[in-house]
C-alpha cells in the first residue's frame, strides 16, 4: 500500500502504475538473461535506503546475481519456475 501512496505522490495513478508494472513483468522474461539480471540489479539499487532486513535481502540478491554471472548456478526458464509454483499450490 505504501508503494501506491508513493506513486500517487509522484503523480502516477494507481491504474497507470499497475499497467506499467504488469507490462514490465510480461516483457522482462523476453529479455536476454544478462539484461534481466541488470534490471534486477537496477531495481534493487533504486529502491533507496534499507532497513537491516532489506540490507540482508539485497546482499542475498546480489550474491545470487553474482552466482548467475559467474556460472556457478544455472538459471531455470521462467515458464518452468512458474509451473513448479503452480504445481506446489
Amino acid at each position: 500500500m505504501d508503494s501506491f501512496r508513493r506513486s500517487i505522490e509522484r503523480g502516477y495513478t494507481p491504474i497507470a502504475t499497475l499497467a506499467t508494472l504488469d507490462r514490465v513483468f510480461q516483457e522482462a522474461p523476453q529479455l536476454p538473461e544478462e539484461s534481466r539480471m541488470d534490471l534486477v540489479e537496477r531495481l534493487i539499487i533504486s529502491s533507496g535506503p534499507y532497513t537491516a532486513v532489506e540490507r540482508e535481502r539485497v546482499a542475498l540478491a546480489e550474491s545470487r546475481i553474482e552466482e548467475r554471472r559467474s556460472g556457478a548456478v544455472r538459471g531455470v526458464p521462467v515458464e518452468d519456475a512458474l509451473q513448479r509454483v503452480l504445481e506446489s499450490l
